[in-house]
């Protein structure tokens, strides 16, 4: 009997060893799925158009934002929880910095400012997105306490993606980027008639041609290391891109130091 109970007893003896060497093995691998995970985001990628900007790429979720002009190749991220806003422009190498609250988008756009201003949207009816399946909402100027007279005030739209999760701060970021007027959803497309808010062409659009849900890599919020950062919100390319020169006009580089 007591031989039997000496061999259980080195039984349980070398499991206990084979057990403290094999299981931080496994919490290492198991720990390197969760940073896996961490490191990746289910967001909504989507390819816009307006009027002013062209053609972006936005992926967004509740908790961060990236948007690339694509007809200028620049970007702007801002993520949870301080959401500073970084415009940079790969090229150049250069970007600037805003805080949320003083973030009014690239340009200075008196249509834009014209639009958060004077015109309070109100939503008036539903809709349903076929191209995208997307339930929508739609919105109008409330015409009651508009200050613009005109026909025009009344035949303003702009839908929404009701079942797109994200937060007010990226929505910010979105609307002051893109220049749509911010909502509590998602804008996705905007028909402003000519005369609204003085506009001199045919006025303006946003449009959105693809809306899908995807997981991509978390760092895509990030500003990239090694970026110089530029004196002021009106000199956010180093000038080697035109393209962006053209969408900020008279720029004049000067460097403050590297990110």
């Amino acid at each position: 009997m007591n031989k039997a109970i000496l061999a259980l007893s080195l039984l349980l003896l070398e499991l206990s060893f084979g057990l403290l060497f094999v299981s931080p093995a496994f919490c290492k691998d198991t720990a390197g799925s969760s940073r896996a995970g961490v490191n990746r985001l289910k967001v909504w990628t989507l390819d816009q158009k307006g009027h002013a900007g062209g053609n972006y790429t936005v992926n967004i979720c509740s908790g961060a934002i990236c948007i690339r002009a694509r007809d200028f190749d620049f970007y702007v991220v801002s993520r949870a929880p301080l959401w500073d806003v970084y415009a940079y422009n790969p090229k150049a190498k250069t970007y600037f910095k805003w805080k949320l609250e003083q973030y009014d988008g690239l340009r200075k756009d008196m249509i834009f400012a014209s639009w958060m201003r004077e015109h309070r949207w109100i939503q008036f009816a539903k809709s349903f997105d076929k191209r995208n399946k997307l339930p929508l909402v739609l919105y109008r100027v409330d015409t009651k306490s508009d200050t613009t007279q005109g026909e025009s005030v009344r035949a303003a739209v702009l839908s929404a993606a009701a079942d797109i999760p994200v937060s007010a701060s990226a929505l910010r970021v979105h609307c002051r980027t893109v220049k749509v007027p911010q909502v509590k959803e998602l804008a996705i497309a905007g028909d402003i008639p000519r005369s609204l808010f003085g506009l001199r062409s045919n006025g303006a659009y946003f449009a959105t041609y693809s809306a899908k849900p995807e997981i991509i890599e978390s760092s895509r919020f990030d500003l990239p290391k090694g970026y110089s950062l530029v004196a002021s919100d009106t000199l956010v390319s180093g000038g080697a891109d035109t393209g962006f020169a053209e969408l900020i006009p008279d720029l004049d580089v000067k460097r403050k130091g590297k990110h």
